[in-house]
């Protein structure tokens, strides 16, 4: 995969790894 698609995927990652205050179940 492109490098392009390889940093949009390691940024979405790190979004949805945030601790959330909302949830906390995982």
């Amino acid at each position: 995969m492109p490098i392009e698609i390889r940093y949009y995927h390691d940024i979405i990652w790190q979004f949805v790894n945030r601790p959330k205050p909302h949830q906390t179940s995982n």
